[in-house]
């Protein structure tokens, strides 16, 4: 599933979601508006990545519950963030409290809107995020006013989350493989390579080896 679109005037959106439904629905709403273009449908994890790395969209508009090996679309939102600074990542999912939103934020998530929200304040949250600002529901306003002042660039310098520092720990311990780390984590090999993938980018690593030194050199992994 997924459809390239062409470069035509606008804002080129991706739309991730795993109910063909819910896809449809986001896709015909994107369609609607003269100042936006389709560029993509995913639904799955690797599809979406595989469309957004080659579309390279100014908004992704992704759900958090996808198949496709990601049991936590956190991961796949904070993977797009770290690979693709350019476009803006803008969780369309069920209601978040602002704990949940904050951890978005840190992953790199430009904006979140609750599924329960009406189609022009959705195509709002689009335009908002595409033009580099911060988009979350009203009633999370005194939230965002507490994250304003950090700037775009804060809130796209994502953290490692816990699973990639374990990934990255056993590369660094004993130098394990995707299968190997799979098995440790009782992950799927995919998860593993979207976790890795994940984490290179947010280290700016280039391979293994260099991920350790720079996760090490950080503070944030323990070399024996």
């Amino acid at each position: 599933m997924g459809e390239l679109g062409t470069t035509a005037r606008g804002i080129r959106v991706l739309v991730v979601d795993d109910h063909p439904l819910t896809l449809s629905g986001l896709a015909a709403l994107v369609r609607r508006h003269p100042d936006m273009q389709l560029c993509g449908e995913a639904g799955t994890a690797e599809i979406a990545l595989e469309l957004a790395m080659s579309a390279r969209p100014d908004v992704i508009v992704m759900d958090l519950r996808l198949r496709g090996g990601v049991q936590n679309g956190i991961e796949l939102a904070s993977t797009l963030a770290a690979l693709l600074p350019e476009s803006h990542v803008l969780v369309y999912s069920g209601y978040l409290a602002d704990s949940g939103i904050r951890e978005l934020m840190g992953s790199g998530v430009a904006g979140y809107v609750p599924k329960t929200v009406h189609p022009d304040e959705l195509a709002l949250a689009i335009r908002t995020v595409a033009a580099g600002d911060h988009f979350i529901p009203h009633e999370s306003a005194p939230f965002l006013a507490s994250i304003s002042g950090q700037g775009n660039n804060a809130a796209r310098k994502a953290s490692l989350t816990g699973r990639e520092l374990l990934a990255i720990q056993l590369l660094a311990e004993e130098g394990c493989g995707n299968e190997e780390i799979a098995r440790r984590l009782s992950l799927s090999p995919s998860s593993v390579r979207l976790c890795l993938t994940s984490a290179f980018a947010k280290l700016g690593a280039r391979n293994r080896t260099e991920a350790v030194v720079r996760a090490h050199r950080m503070g944030v992994i323990t070399i024996d």
